[in-house]
């Protein structure tokens, strides 16, 4: 009798270990997909802060173009793999890029005192970018809401009354779908978006990365 139930003790044993094992080969990559997830959402809090951040210093007319405005934003990222390169300016090799734009509907007004008549007057009604300005890395991402070819956009951002009242290339894409505007009012977009190689999952989840946006 004494024999049998060790040898049942250990048969047992040896079946809980082969349970372990095989739950262990589903559970480990579901306990690491929640720790990879868990993390992003940590770094999603900090992107919307620094989203939110940008947007009031927009909405109060701080001038991006100029470059240490950009470096107080780079500043605002530690931690998040947003640096400045030798020459203190945002590095185009980094793991972020901050994206802010001006968006408006032009009214009937707009067209006629940009001397257009409406037909001619092509974005009349529709959202369009009156401003855009990208600092970091630019190649990570594009704004939700279109990129216009560069030659629209001036060095500082701005771009000219005629280009956004007559070219379709400055419409922002699906802007309708987020928020509605009234004609000649005036949407401050702040757009942050950073990669999280650190919690890629070779094989199951990779090229990660956290977007968050601020409208004022």
């Amino acid at each position: 009798m004494i024999k049998t139930s060790n040898r049942r003790r250990r048969s047992q044993g040896g079946n809980t270990l082969v349970e372990f094992a095989l739950c262990l080969a589903f559970l480990a990559p579901l306990l690491m997909g929640l720790f990879s997830i868990g993390m992003n959402l940590t770094r999603n809090m900090q992107v919307t802060q620094v989203s939110r951040s940008t947007g009031l210093m927009f909405v109060r007319q701080i001038d991006f173009s100029i470059l240490q405005n950009q470096r107080l934003i780079v500043r605002l990222t530690e931690g998040l793999g947003m640096k400045l390169n030798a020459n203190y300016d945002p590095d185009p090799n980094g793991r972020g890029v901050v994206i802010v734009s001006q968006v408006t509907i032009p009214s009937d007004s707009d067209c006629t005192g940009a001397g257009l008549t409406l037909g001619a007057c092509t974005n009349r009604g529709v959202p369009v970018i009156t401003y855009r300005l990208r600092f970091g890395n630019t190649a990570l991402r594009t704004s939700d809401f279109g990129q216009p070819p560069s030659n629209l956009i001036g060095t500082d951002g701005s771009v000219s009354v005629n280009n956004y009242l007559t070219n379709t290339a400055l419409r922002a894409a699906n802007f309708g779908n987020v928020i509605t505007l009234n004609a000649d009012e005036i949407a401050y977009v702040t757009e942050v978006y950073f990669t999280s190689p650190d919690f890629d999952l070779p094989g199951w989840m990779s090229n990660t990365g956290v977007y968050s946006r601020s409208i004022y």
